[in-house]
């Protein structure tokens, strides 16, 4: 029987997804956790994390293998909640407004005569043959979020009722971007900066800093905020950005170049700190693509990604194509880092913020 000094420690590492709506994140964290690829496509509204443990090659003299549990962080669509500010990130980049697409947060015109009025108008033109319903009032100035885009100036974002597929369309003029100061892709492009979760009492407080020297246990108990984080290591380690192969007009690459260049600006905010994350761009849906489309996408990838100096693969969910591999890589090239997982850091030394009430280190 195994001794307690004997025993064999498991890093803890986490990759996090970033990317366009429906650009296959969660697709491909499925086809990696479950070995299953989701027949619909639910749109991802908040962070998920999933779990799974493997064994790696670290790559040592001795070829020994390496348990690792690893947090897969999906995301929501990187467009998402886009403003029109001077000092969108976004507009900097691109020199150009933020437009509503699929996936944006609009608010829909709390006027309801001035909402008739557009209706009619596209009503006449035959674009909107049902035109205004009765039912809509009880949707006027809220939040929602686009669905479907139509060829004459029309989004459709979902029904009170869920008839009609689940998506009524109405009038571009008849929607707004939802204003925010932060995007919600900028809370995952942050490094370090963990959440501390809240308690309601100092007994809650100590009996999780003792949890957290057992992997899940602090996060069986139902103490603290209920939207706490739910990951257990410190940090972000690896960024896949990922991008559509199978879209026809290139806009889900556009989309990832983006937030690479949003996230190389979160970094370069955070220079101070030792942690630089390893940024790989991954192409997915290669089952879905033409083959003229997947070829025109990943020949524009492989000459934007050779230029800024970053890998990139291509995978199919669906087909399990790829998939194992662009993880694996990952793990091994996070693995090669140790400053990114170990909890006590290159020198030996403890992290500040990650000693419990005892005065130990908490595991990752």
């Amino acid at each position: 029987m195994m001794s307690a000094k004997e025993e064999i420690k498991m890093r803890f590492m986490r990759i996090t997804l970033i990317g366009a709506s429906d650009s296959g994140k969660t697709a491909l964290i499925s086809s990696y956790v479950n070995k299953t690829c989701p027949y619909r496509n639910v749109k991802t509204d908040k962070a998920v994390v999933y779990h799974r443990k493997v064994d790696i090659d670290d790559d040592s003299d001795l070829g020994v293998l390496q348990p690792v549990l690893v947090e897969v962080e999906d995301t929501p669509g990187s467009e998402r909640g886009n403003e029109d500010e001077e000092e969108d990130s976004r507009a900097d980049l691109n020199d150009e407004p933020p437009k509503v697409r699929v996936g944006a947060r609009v608010i829909l015109e709390k006027d309801r005569n001035k909402l008739i009025n557009l209706f009619d108008d596209y009503k006449n033109k035959g674009i909107i043959p049902r035109g205004y319903r009765s039912a809509i009032d009880g949707m006027l100035g809220k939040e929602f979020t686009v669905k479907t885009q139509g060829r004459h100036g029309t989004f459709g974002i979902p029904s009170p009722d869920g008839s009609d597929g689940g998506v009524w369309d109405f009038p571009a003029a008849a929607l707004m971007l939802k204003v925010s100061m932060v995007l919600p892709i900028d809370t995952f492009l942050s490094m370090g900066e963990k959440t501390k979760p809240e308690f309601a009492s100092l007994k809650e407080r100590k009996q999780h800093a003792i949890d957290l020297h057992s992997p899940f246990k602090a996060y069986q108990r139902p103490v603290g905020n209920p939207d706490m984080d739910k990951t257990m290591t410190r940090n972000r380690m690896g960024y896949f950005i990922c991008f559509d192969l199978a879209d026809d007009d290139g806009s889900s690459l556009k989309e990832a170049m983006t937030v690479y260049q949003m996230l190389l600006k979160a970094i370069e905010k955070k220079k101070d700190r030792p942690l630089k994350p390893i940024i790989w761009l991954v192409g997915c849906k290669e089952d879905k693509a033409l083959e003229e489309t997947m070829l025109k996408n990943y020949q524009s990838a492989s000459i934007w990604s050779e230029h800024e100096e970053i890998p990139l693969y291509k995978t199919s969910a669906k087909n399990h194509k790829g998939v194992e591999e662009v993880f694996n890589d990952m793990l091994k090239a996070i693995s090669s880092r140790e400053n990114l997982w170990n909890v006590l850091g290159v020198d030996g030394e403890e992290e500040d913020g990650l000693e419990d009430e005892q005065g130990n280190c908490s595991l990752q």
